[in-house]
């Protein structure tokens, strides 16, 4: 059986939208929730950088305005979702488990934009430490505090760039 991880990264708009929203719906649904804001998936452009500048030791609070038009860029965005998914993508379990998310969401055919997504998929990434894919015993635990770092590095970069 074919995964949109066979066809990553050439997707189309509407597959990179979907597969950014099953991703942040498994990190919210496997992840221990008292490490994240009440409700991520549902937070605005202006929450997700408020969570971001304070959760990246490099940025300073007057930079959250920088962090929130990164957010709101179209094409910042995409590449800020997909620095994520490449994180995702190294752990075959969280991998399989945003893969078959996938699925059933393009059987529904519902989603939010890419642009309301990036800041949700983004501090949910950068705030994880850990994440327990499967149920029960047969449930995998990943370290995922390596990728949150290497995300938290790209976005810094992001705002050094436009800041510095």
């Amino acid at each position: 059986m074919s995964s949109i991880w066979d066809r990553y990264p050439d997707l189309s708009p509407h597959e990179l939208r979907d597969l950014v929203a099953a991703t942040a719906q498994v990190l919210a649904d496997f992840s221990d929730r008292s490490e994240l804001p009440t409700d991520p998936i549902e937070m605005s452009t202006g929450e997700a950088a408020r969570e971001l500048t304070a959760s990246i030791d490099v940025l300073s609070a007057g930079q959250r305005g920088v962090v929130q038009e990164l957010l709101e860029d179209d094409e910042t965005a995409v590449r800020l979702c997909q620095v994520v998914l490449d994180e995702v993508r190294r752990y075959r379990e969280l991998a399989d488990a945003v893969a078959k998310a996938y699925e059933e969401r393009t059987r529904k055919m519902t989603g939010a934009e890419v642009l309301l997504l990036a800041g949700a998929v983004v501090v949910l990434a950068t705030r994880i430490k850990e994440i327990k894919v499967g149920k029960g015993k047969e449930g995998t635990k990943i370290t995922f505090s390596e990728s949150g770092e290497a995300i938290k590095k790209f976005l810094a970069g992001l705002v050094s760039g436009l800041w510095g």
